[in-house]
C-alpha cells in the first residue's frame, strides 16, 4: 500500500484553496491547510521536519481581521511578504531546513525583486493567472523528484 504524501498548502483565498485541495486530493495529494501566516508558522513549528513534504504558499496573505473590515495594522510586516517570511522561516529552522523542504510560491505579485528572492532561497515561483492545472503538474512534479 502506498502512503499518501502530505503537504501544506498557505492560501488566504478559500476559492483558490479549495479548487487546489480537490485537485491534489484527486492526484493522491493529503493537503493541510492555513489561511494565515501565525497558522502556517504554527503548523511548520508544531509538526515533525517530515510531516510535509512539499509547502505550497502563497505570497500575499491578508489578515482575516482586515477582511471582516475591522482596523488592521501590519502586526507582522507588509502583508504582501508574508510569504516570503514563511519560506525564510522554512529554511532557517534546523529541522525543516535539515529536511530541505520543497517550496512552490503560487503568487499573483510580479515584482522582479521579491520573485529573486524567493529563487535565491531555493523555491520555485508560478504566477496566479496561470491555469490551476500547471500548479498540479508542478506539485506532482516536484513530489516525484522527492
Amino acid at each position: 500500500m502506498t502512503t499518501r504524501k502530505r503537504i501544506l498548502l498557505v492560501e488566504d483565498e478559500t476559492w483558490q484553496a479549495e479548487a487546489l485541495i480537490a485537485k491534489l486530493n484527486a492526484a493522491g495529494v493529503d493537503v493541510a491547510v492555513a489561511t494565515s501566516e501565525d497558522e502556517a508558522l504554527g503548523l511548520l513549528a508544531g509538526e515533525p521536519a517530515e510531516r510535509y513534504v512539499l509547502a505550497v504558499v502563497d505570497m500575499m496573505l491578508v489578515p482575516s481581521r482586515f477582511v471582516r473590515g475591522m482596523p488592521f495594522s501590519f502586526t507582522h510586516g507588509d502583508p504582501r511578504h508574508a510569504g516570503l517570511r514563511i519560506i525564510r522561516f522554512i529554511r532557517e529552522d534546523r529541522l525543516l531546513s535539515a529536511a530541505r523542504l520543497p517550496i512552490l510560491v503560487y503568487s499573483v505579485w510580479r515584482e522582479d525583486d521579491l520573485m529573486k528572492q524567493v529563487r535565491s532561497l531555493d523555491a520555485v515561483y508560478i504566477l496566479k493567472g496561470q491555469p490551476q492545472s500547471d500548479v498540479i503538474a508542478a506539485v506532482t512534479d516536484m513530489l516525484r523528484a522527492d
